[in-house]
């Protein structure tokens, strides 16, 4: 009764509901990994927001071979603020759009530390950065690390870098005319302060997010297939007998 599953046609028909469950079943996992990663991150996060901020180059020290480690821990770092900003585009807060703005800030050894001063939101459709402080400053805030330097930059008439899509270095050090620190503080406060239109970045949501429940749906996907392709299965071939016992009782 099932000889018409040996067909070519019905051949590929089980490698592609196959490949359709091996894939859902897939994703699944996938989903499942992303979980995993999620609630790490999250362990991180709580583990280095009770330890106590470092100076910027005791930090920098202590995690020479590994920049990651270095993620999500407060530092401390003194300076002066350098002339220019570079923004990072289509940020949001509550709903509402804006941008990050970085500022260099001249620590004292003479090295440049690329300082998150802090969320901006639209004013008319664009963002005019609120200026630093001048004279000495000290900041207090989270670590962060460059991103992908594949992402986009955004220029003036002059073909200066005043917008990037991400936390990209090299757009940084061709901004601010040298070589930055490999990694970027998130300012949480500030003496003297900064000014009331910057809102410091937070850190991220420390939810499990939704990945759980997304590889539910893929399982439950893979699941389904299989068994509505054995119920297609099944009724062919309750067909076929159907008409070779028409044919025999003819």
């Amino acid at each position: 009764m099932y000889r018409f599953a040996l067909r070519p046609l019905w051949i590929l028909s089980h490698l592609f509901a196959l490949a359709c469950v091996v894939a859902f079943v897939s994703l699944g996992l996938w989903q499942l990994d992303r979980h995993d990663q999620r609630a790490e991150r999250n362990a991180t996060i709580e583990a280095r927001a009770d330890l106590p901020a470092v100076p910027i180059a005791d930090a920098l020290r202590e995690a020479v071979d590994d920049r990651e480690a270095l993620r999500f821990r407060t530092v401390a770092a003194s300076g002066t603020y350098g002339g220019g900003d570079l923004l990072v585009d289509n940020r949001s807060k509550d709903g509402l759009p804006g941008a990050w703005v970085l500022t260099p800030l001249v620590l004292d050894d003479g090295t440049t530390l690329v300082v998150n001063r802090g969320f901006q939101f639209n004013d008319g459709g664009r963002v005019d950065p609120e200026p630093p402080p001048d004279g000495p400053v000290s900041v207090e805030g989270t670590v962060t690390t460059w991103e992908d330097d594949g992402c986009g930059v955004r220029r003036d008439d002059g073909g200066e870098p005043v917008g990037m899509a991400c936390l990209r270095r090299s757009a940084a050090e061709e901004a601010f005319g040298g070589e930055v620190l490999p990694v970027v503080v998130q300012r949480q406060a500030s003496d003297p302060p900064a000014a009331d239109a910057l809102a410091p970045v937070p850190l991220p949501e420390l939810d499990a997010g939704p990945h759980r429940s997304y590889a539910v749906q893929w399982f439950i996907f893979a699941v389904l297939t299989a068994i509505v392709y054995v119920l297609i299965l099944r009724r062919v071939a309750h067909r076929v007998g159907e008409r070779a016992d028409h044919v025999d009782g003819a």
